[in-house]
């Protein structure tokens, strides 16, 4: 939608104006800040004068009680041009005024005066209060803003009106001219002269020298023009030329887009990959990049030690024969042609086998075994030693490698050494993992078990006890406590490798006698064990535990040092209960050990309940 039109001096007068008015305001505003100065420089005098002349007389009368001499004083006072009124105050309660009809308080500005004398300046006689009108300097200052803003109007009309009759002489005809040939101008028409008609002068100014603009921008259009159509007509010639080369553009930046989305879908697949999964991963790598680079057969060939062959990777195009998995451990020294180009420039490209040299040996032969027409091989390197080498072949015809497809081999290459080196990283770290495997279930045997007896030890008995008990709610649950009778006179006797063999004895036959089921056995001391029978009353219990007492003493381990018999023996205090919620399994081991050392008490070798039961010799 078009703007509507508007004149400049429609523009102008508005502003003219505004700028007229702030200026009047502003010259105002210094006037009347200088009758403010000159009225407050006034007021500061008449202060001075009443400080000076009348505070010290009326002081004085104050001093002396002359109540006449007083109010003549403050009367004198009162009458000061642009005094409203006069209130003295004096200490002893006195109040007296001049001037009865003071001014509304609005337009008043006071004073109070402090009076002392100089018989005895320490002690004041009073306040004198002096009002001072301030409406007469208001009236005067309304004058003067009046007068100064309708002055400042009536020159501002005036020179609107001139400065709009100059403007339209000076500057808005000659525009219209020039407005009326700009609008009338096409581009192509011939150049004609042109001036604006204005008064004879003996200069030129910026009017002057926007027409000659005008003229000199179409001339320079024209010229435009004609360079335009010879430019259009070079275009046409190079346009089919362009649209050639833009095909080819394309197709190369096709190519190579898919070329970058093969990389990031081969680098996405390794990300995080088992090990398991790394062959099969390989392989739908190594075909996407032979149907990608649109060769026959691409293979990876891993390197264990210096050009020994450890792992092959082959992708075959539908009809092609599979080639390298023939080299499986095979040592590539013994083509002396092949690895010295590989070691001296880290690729090798044969566009057609056929021109491969004789001195090739055994590495052409090869070729022409597996029917190769042409190859392309590069080295896979890691931190400057050879870990594989990657390549693409064709067999039904030869076929130029370009640098292009060199550089992405190499790109692949790259690409592929990462994977090689994480899947044996991925190996060397599920080794490592079997071993820690492996080590854990050591530790965790040594951990939980006496490391002399077997048996688990106080720490695995200590960890299983309140589990055990916990799911024996509502269930007979036994315990018993057994210790081998005088078993540091054993020691002592026999000498202390004797009675680790002694120990091993015994706890054999234990874990042989409580070996089937879910009791808990556990050596908890140094010759002292104990055992948690689970659904077992205290009966049950009291037949396992002389069992195993008869069985300890069948053994026959001889012990001279024994006051009891000549053999090794056993003590045993056994505890029964039917567990439930707030019972604590160490409730029921106090009260076996408690049941143990009443058979040892009664005499050892014999089984001792903590209910009263019969003991067993």
């Amino acid at each position: 939608m078009p703007r509507p039109f508007k004149s400049l001096a429609r523009q102008l007068i508005p502003q003219l104006l505004l700028l007229g008015v702030l200026l009047g305001l502003a010259t105002s505003a210094v006037r009347i800040g200088l009758l403010l100065q000159d009225e407050r420089q006034q007021q500061n005098k008449m202060h001075e004068t009443v400080q000076q002349l009348f505070v010290p007389l009326i002081a004085q009368s104050v001093w002396d009680v002359d109540l006449p001499a007083l109010h003549r004083e403050l009367k004198a006072l009162a009458r000061l041009p642009g005094i409203d009124h006069v209130v003295l105050h004096t200490r002893d309660g006195q109040t007296l005024r001049a001037n009865a009809s003071p001014a509304p308080r609005s337009h008043q500005i006071r004073y109070e005066l402090p009076l002392t004398s100089e018989l005895s300046p320490d002690k004041p006689l009073g306040t004198l209060e002096v009002v001072v009108r301030d409406r007469p300097l208001l009236a005067t200052l309304g004058r003067e803003l009046l007068d100064s803003l309708l002055t400042h109007l009536l020159e501002l009309l005036v020179l609107v009106a001139l400065l709009l009759w100059l403007l339209r002489q000076r500057f808005v005809l000659p525009l219209q001219q020039l407005t009326d040939k700009v609008r009338t101008f096409r581009p192509g028409q011939p150049v004609a002269p042109f001036s604006i008609r204005r008064r004879p002068r003996r200069w030129t100014d910026e009017l002057d020298q926007l027409a000659d603009s005008f003229l000199l921008m179409r001339e320079s259009l024209n010229t435009h023009l004609r360079e335009q159509l010879r430019y259009e007509a070079e275009l046409k010639t190079h346009h089919d030329h362009l649209a050639a080369l833009v095909g080819e553009r394309t197709a190369a930046l096709d190519r190579l887009l898919d070329f970058q989305q093969l990389i990031g879908r081969i680098s996405s697949r390794f990300i995080n990959i088992p090990l398991a999964d790394v062959d099969r991963a390989t392989e739908l790598a190594l075909a996407e990049i032979g149907r990608g680079m649109q060769v026959e057969r691409s293979f990876l060939i891993g390197l264990e030690s210096p050009w020994t062959i450890g792992s092959v990777y082959e992708w075959c195009e539908h009809g092609v024969l599979p080639t390298t998995r023939d080299f499986t451990g095979d040592d590539l020294s013994r083509l002396p042609w092949l690895t010295a180009r590989l070691e001296a420039d880290g690729f090798i490209g044969i566009g057609d086998t056929l021109a491969v040299p004789d001195a090739a040996g055994e590495f052409a032969a090869t070729l022409r075994r597996y029917d190769v027409k042409s190859l392309l091989m590069v080295r896979i390197d890691y931190q400057g030693k050879a870990i594989g080498l990657f390549g693409c072949s064709m067999v039904s015809q030869p076929r130029n490698w370009d640098e292009k497809e060199r550089q992405q081999l190499r790109l692949m290459a790259d690409l592929l050494a990462n994977m090689i080196m994480r899947k044996r990283q991925l190996e060397e770290l599920e080794h490592s993992r079997q071993l820690l495997e492996q080590a854990n279930r050591h530790l965790a045997l040594i951990a939980l078990n006496d490391s002399l007896t077997g048996i688990p030890n106080r720490r695995h008995f200590d960890e299983q006890k309140s589990a055990l008990f916990a799911r024996a709610v509502g269930r007979p649950f036994s315990a018993l406590a057994i210790d081998i009778d005088f078993f540091k006179q054993y020691n002592d006797g026999y000498g202390h490798a004797e009675g680790d063999r002694c120990l091993c004895r015994v706890a054999t036959e234990m874990a042989r006698h409580f070996g089937n089921g879910d009791a808990l056995l556990a050596r908890t001391g140094g010759e002292e064990f104990t055992v948690l029978l689970p659904d077992c009353p205290a009966d049950t219990a009291w037949l396992q535990a002389e069992a195993l007492r008869l069985a300890i003493a069948a053994l026959r381990i001889p012990h001279q040092h024994s006051s009891v018999a000549r053999w090794v023996t056993i003590s045993i205090g056994l505890a029964s209960v039917v567990p439930q919620p707030g019972l604590h399994v160490a409730t029921l081991i106090e009260q076996a050990d408690s049941a143990l050392y009443l058979a040892k008490s009664a005499g050892r070798n014999r089984v001792a309940s903590h209910r009263p039961a019969t003991a067993v010799a």
